[in-house]
């Protein structure tokens, strides 16, 4: 019985075991198919990631070369910009330098104008000397007496003659020399050596103190010029607005310079005030008291924006305009001086117009004097209304409607 059961137990095993076996084929083989499929797909896989890594090169390699090239340019145009901006620099240092250049040949050329009218005016004196000399020469020794001489020379070359002259004048020197004025001529000359050094010197401060006075006359022009034009621009659009109510008129302030003096600098204003009138320097002797009130008071309206001020006193600026211009240069007042940033005006006058179109900003206030005019407390709107002002004769009582 036990070998019976060693034998079935040897059986179960052996059976167990060819199950085991058949498995382990069976397993083998679909590892064998599977290893094989797997090989397959990622040969393809392997295949298409070549073909996407080569297309990947490609494009990597085509926006290389675009870099590249763009590299290339943005380098040439560097090279370009620096190469502008040395040209630029040589230009602006030889700018420079020709500017400075032109200063002081122009300080070159007015010492020469200087010397040049001192030497004229030395010719003249010298000129005027020799006249005389002739005269005293030809009482001493009358030119008649030496003419037949003179003209029986023979010689008409210039430099031959020339050559006579100074051998003439070495035999005159020899026979009668002078020796006071030897002697003065050599002090002369030892002072002209001794002061040659000073007056280089001096001439060398004279070209820096213009060259000075020149950067601070441009330093000065500059923002006056601007000053001028700011003020042009406002003054030329308060008389276009005055020409677009009506009447014919225009203005214009220039900056005024002189180059030889800058004493004469100087802000001039032209105007005219008729249709066939050409632009004329402002005068008394040209234009009339209105006509030069109105100039005035445009011209300060125009400064008003430049000076900061709480407020402005401007007293009896309509004196001497006709009711046009007074009409006109009210109106100008109202616009410049009604706005938000506008300062105070205070409007002083003896007279106003009737009529005039006032803002509501404007507060009108009558100062009384003298024994005669109405007196406040019997002041009343229909008074101010209906009768002009300054008229003596009064209102009755039972008319007045009291305030």
């Amino acid at each position: 019985r036990d070998a019976d059961k060693t034998l079935t137990e040897a059986n179960k095993q052996k059976n167990t075991r060819s199950k085991l076996q058949s498995m382990l084929k069976t397993r083998k083989a679909k590892l064998a198919r599977a290893e094989k499929e797997r090989n397959k797909n990622f040969d393809k896989e392997a295949e298409i990631i070549r073909e996407k890594i080569a297309e990947k090169n490609e494009k990597t390699t085509l926006h290389v070369k675009v870099l590249v090239d763009r590299v290339k340019d943005k380098v040439s145009a560097c090279k370009q910009h620096i190469l502008k901006n040395l040209e630029l620099s040589t230009a602006s240092a030889l700018l420079r330098a020709r500017q400075n250049q032109m200063k002081e040949e122009s300080y070159r050329t007015e010492k020469l104008k200087e010397e040049l009218n001192e030497i004229h005016e030395s010719l003249s004196k010298k000129t005027k000397e020799a006249k005389q000399a002739k005269k005293e020469a030809e009482k001493i020794a009358p030119m008649e007496t030496y003419k037949l001489q003179f003209e029986a020379i023979a010689i008409t070359d210039h430099d031959v003659l020339c050559n006579a002259i100074e051998m003439l004048k070495n035999r005159i020197s020899e026979c009668h020399s002078n020796p006071a004025l030897i002697e003065e001529f050599n002090q002369r000359r030892e002072l002209i050596e001794k002061l040659g050094p000073e007056v280089e010197a001096l001439k060398e401060e004279v070209g820096d103190s213009v060259v000075t006075l020149e950067r601070k006359k441009i330093a000065f022009e500059s923002p006056m010029q601007k000053v001028v034009d700011d003020i042009n621009v406002r003054f030329e659009k308060h008389f276009q607005s005055i020409h677009d109510s009506g009447y014919e008129c225009a203005g214009t302030v220039k900056f005024l310079k002189d180059d030889e003096d800058p004493r004469k600098y100087g802000v001039g204003v032209r105007v005219k005030f008729r249709a066939n009138q050409k632009m004329q320097q402002l005068s008394a002797d040209i234009h009339s008291g209105g006509e030069r009130s109105l100039t005035t008071f445009l011209y300060l309206l125009s400064l008003q924006d430049l000076a900061q001020s709480p407020f402005r006193v401007v007293d009896e600026i309509n004196q001497g305009m006709d009711a046009k211009k007074e009409r006109l240069a009210f109106g100008r007042l109202i616009k410049a001086s009604c706005t938000k940033k506008s300062p105070q005006y205070f409007l002083i006058t003896p007279k106003l117009l009737r009529g005039l179109k006032y803002d509501e900003n404007i507060t009108i206030n009558f100062v009384f004097n003298g024994p005669h005019c109405v007196p406040q407390e019997k002041w009343n709107k229909f008074h101010l209304s209906k009768r002009p002002f300054f008229e003596k004769h009064s209102i009755p009582s039972n008319k007045r409607i009291k305030v």
